[in-house]
């Protein structure tokens, strides 16, 4: 009503589309940058602390998930069980982990941000490798 708080925004307040390798004709990642910091989208509590969420979003992936009924059950009133199998494929988790460097550089790496001194929180800067950053970004998954 009177225009000011958390829903008078919208909760990504920048957006960008990159590939994630020069060899892509288009664009394969896209990024939507939130002025908060939390652990997980999902989640009710916002960090303590000034921060922002840049999430990276593979635009194509390879894995499948599925979804079966409950227990065989017919009643369509029960609830579905739902798998996305989210970075099943070792395509997406090379994806997610370039995507996740690609981050790094961007917010870590370039003058623009160096005058606010960003720290990484999560994943946390001692994850390197492909295999951690994949392993790190299944645990914060959503779609």
């Amino acid at each position: 009503l009177k225009q000011t708080g958390p829903l008078s925004m919208a909760p990504s307040q920048l957006g960008a589309f990159l590939k994630s390798s020069p060899e892509l004709a288009f664009p394969d990642l896209q990024w939507h940058v939130q002025p908060l910091s939390l652990d997980k989208f999902g989640d009710e509590k916002l960090h303590s602390f000034p921060g922002m969420t840049a999430a990276v979003c593979n635009l194509r992936p390879t894995s499948r998930g599925s979804i079966t009924l409950s227990g065989g059950s017919k009643d369509v009133r029960d609830k579905p069980i739902i798998d996305p199998r989210y970075l099943e494929s070792l395509h997406d988790q090379k994806v997610a982990a370039r995507g996740m460097k690609m981050t790094r550089d961007i917010v870590l790496g370039s003058t623009s941000f160096a005058k606010y001194k960003p720290q990484e929180y999560l994943p946390g800067i001692e994850y390197s490798t492909d295999e951690e950053l994949a392993a790190q970004a299944k645990k914060v998954g959503t779609s």
